[in-house]
């Protein structure tokens, strides 16, 4: 079962600009790091293609305090979060690409697309998607409000560091990069 989401940001700058942020390696490093302040970055990698896509890969590890309490016991000291965006080339003025997020050792994994596209001069990246979340039958008949319960909990750190990341994103293409 899954439950749907979506998570809008938005960027002072035209698609091109904030596609050429996105793929470079210094910024990936520094959203990773700015919203992960509690945790540890394990990867923050881009992968250029020849083509003009490119991927990005993060790993982190958070404190078990980044889990709501109710979750902590099936998790342990610490989560790990994988996430990785493939992005394709421009196209008439879009970019798009796919998504995917794990929290490892968990019945969590998010899949969906994400794309920029031009808003007058300024750019909204728009991340859509499932949280899928593997239970067996009779945990989802013995507690129905379940999936609810969990995706909420496992993506409001997800929106979080993206909010983060948009933060990190607008002081980028404003000069402040330290």
């Amino acid at each position: 079962m899954g439950v749907r989401y979506t998570k809008t940001l938005h960027y002072p700058a035209n698609v091109a600009d904030v596609g050429k942020m996105l793929a470079d390696p210094q910024f990936v490093q520094l959203a990773a790091q700015r919203s992960t302040p509690n945790g540890t970055i394990e990867v923050a990698d881009v992968a250029p293609r020849d083509d003009g896509g490119f991927t990005v890969t993060v790993r982190r590890k958070l404190p078990v305090a980044s889990v709501p309490p109710q979750f902590r016991p099936f998790v342990g000291s610490e989560i790990e979060l994988r996430q990785a965006e493939v992005w394709e080339p421009e196209a008439d003025g879009i970019r798009r690409g796919t998504v995917s997020q794990e929290i490892v050792g968990t019945p969590l994994i998010v899949t969906g697309t994400v794309a920029l596209e031009p808003v007058g001069n300024k750019t909204r990246q728009t991340y859509e998607g499932e949280i899928q979340i593997q239970l067996p039958p009779i945990a989802l008949m013995m507690m129905p409000g379940l999936i609810d319960s969990i995706a909420h909990a496992a993506m409001q750190p997800v929106d979080d560091a993206l909010a983060l990341t948009q933060r990190t994103g607008r002081d980028w293409l404003a000069g402040k990069r330290a």
